[in-house]
């Protein structure tokens, strides 16, 4: 008998998710773990691209 070998599969959520930025921001991970930054559009504003300008 041959012990079986059953493989390990670990799934990453990526840490920009299309819900993070708000109003077709575009997200970056910052580079310090899971932070993020998000680059707002004209006219919009805020962490998360939340507020109108």
């Amino acid at each position: 008998n041959s012990p079986s070998v059953t493989p390990a599969v670990t799934t990453v959520s990526p840490v920009c998710s299309s819900s993070l930025c708000n109003n077709r921001g575009a997200c970056q991970q910052n580079g310090y773990g899971n932070g993020i930054q998000c680059f707002c559009s004209s006219g919009w504003s805020g962490s998360r691209c939340q507020y109108g300008t």
